[in-house]
């Protein structure tokens, strides 16, 4: 046992203790803090959105409701823009330079001869004011128009204008609100599939090299006439887990401290915080608009720990298969050549899982999708997905780790024979070649 547990630690040793480790982390805790706290950094330059924009609106119609129409939609408490009204328009050129001076623009609205005009003067007008200001004019030019219309007019465009009444009749178990917090929930799980999909490449990649390092060195020797080939596997297996509680522990680190970071600086989520809020409560008032029930968040809130438990047991047996496929793979290699031809598929179909599961909320209660999620070889990235977003029933959920775990039971029944008989390999046959006649050897072992 002190043998294997110097090779776990060797192993280990070999990876956290290196620059490029430490590089790569701090990279990637600063990328994690960076994106987290972006809004507050960007205002710390000078970017801060919270700035409000004032904007003269000169009212040079013959309306005195005109300035009301137009800011009849702004809602100024949520907006950072902010319309004065003014009166006595001065066109001087003396007058425009003081105006341009106080504000970065302003609207002058007047009585042309086609009707009611306006004029925008300022420099650098975003597209998205323009779109605003063109909209507020419109409806500005519509409202006094309905003033001086006939009454007759006036219904018949109200009526033409209204949009009809639409009966929403719901035919399953599930309400709209439900229907809309699942289709938050699988935006939000992608930030849960792509750390995994991450994870599950770099300890592919971990496992792999490190055994084709050894066997292209020829130290494999050494190591397997001090420890059994079984040793050897389990040390290269646990090593990589290790190595992902250290990698997995610092991206928790450095998210909780760009978390911790936002909250002091953020006001709206600290006055949220202190409110004393409950979970709900909290999360009710951050979607704002979205139309979304209390009662759906907090039943939501309830499912949180069967999500996380499931999700980290589908991790663990998803890792532990493909670290396992990858070893034996890796065993049978020679070089990295060969190691590719073999890892390549398995990458493929690696992509097609990951794929399924980010665009799998596009396809709200699809059948391939579930069926998809019962694939040992893509299920540890599609379930977690279908489990979050409510897809999967407590049943369901349980029958596809159940098939993934049977599978694990079925790789290592089969892979750790045919590790055993090909780690200490070296044959030049044609890659495929070689693999049939390990597998055959494997048997002839067992």
């Amino acid at each position: 046992m002190r043998k294997f547990w110097y090779l776990v630690s060797y192993a280990l040793k070999k990876r956290v203790k290196t620059k490029s480790f430490v590089i790569a982390n701090i990279f990637i805790s600063l990328a994690i803090i960076f994106v987290i706290n972006l809004a507050t950094i960007i205002s710390a330059f000078g970017g801060d959105f919270s700035d409000v924009e004032t904007v003269y609106v000169f009212n040079e119609t013959t309306n005195e409701s005109a300035f009301d129409y137009f800011t009849a939609s702004h809602d100024e408490a949520n907006s950072n823009t902010k319309f004065v009204l003014k009166v006595n328009y001065d066109s001087s050129a003396e007058s425009i330079q003081g105006y341009l001076e106080e504000v970065s623009s302003y609207i002058v609205m007047f009585d042309g001869e086609n009707g009611f005009e306006a004029n925008i003067v300022g420099d650098d007008i975003s597209l998205t004011n323009q779109i605003m200001y063109s909209s507020y004019l419109t409806y500005t030019k519509q409202m006094i128009f309905l003033e001086t219309a006939s009454p007759e007019v006036v219904s018949e465009l109200q009526n033409f204008y209204t949009a009809p009444k639409i009966n929403y009749v719901q035919a399953s178990e599930l309400t709209n609100n439900d229907k809309t917090l699942r289709t938050i929930l699988g935006v939000a799980s992608m930030f849960i599939t792509l750390p995994i999909f991450i994870m599950l490449i770099m300890l592919m990649q971990f496992v792999g090299t490190d055994i084709i390092e050894e066997k292209s060195t020829r130290s494999i020797e050494i190591i397997i006439s001090n420890v059994s080939p079984v040793q050897h596997f389990g040390s290269k297996i646990l090593s990589s887990i290790l190595f992902l509680l250290i990698q997995g522990a610092v991206m928790v680190v450095a998210s909780l401290i760009g978390m911790g970071i936002l909250l002091l600086t953020n006001q709206s989520i600290t006055s949220l915080t202190s409110t004393g809020m409950s979970g709900s409560e909290a999360i009710t008032s951050l979607v704002g608009g979205i139309n979304i029930s209390e009662a759906d968040i907090s039943g939501f809130i309830s499912q949180i720990p069967f999500m996380i438990i499931m999700t980290v047991l589908f991790i663990i047996a998803g890792f532990l298969m493909y670290l396992i496929v990858t070893a034996v793979a890796a065993a049978m290699a020679t070089n990295m050549e060969d190691y590719q031809q073999f890892f390549s598929p398995i990458m493929l179909l690696m992509l097609a899982g990951f794929y399924i599961s980010i665009f799998g909320v596009m396809f709200d209660g699809a059948t391939f999708i579930k069926i998809c999620g019962y694939i040992p070889l893509i299920s540890p990235l599609i379930a977690p997905n279908l489990i979050i977003t409510g897809e999967y029933s407590i049943i369901e959920a349980i029958i596809s780790l159940l098939i993934l775990i049977g599978f694990d039971g079925l790789v290592i029944y089969f892979g750790i024979p045919i590790y055993r008989t090909s780690i200490l390999s070296f044959s030049n046959e044609k890659f495929f070649q070689r693999i049939k006649k390990i597998i055959k050897a494997s048997k002839d072992s067992k």
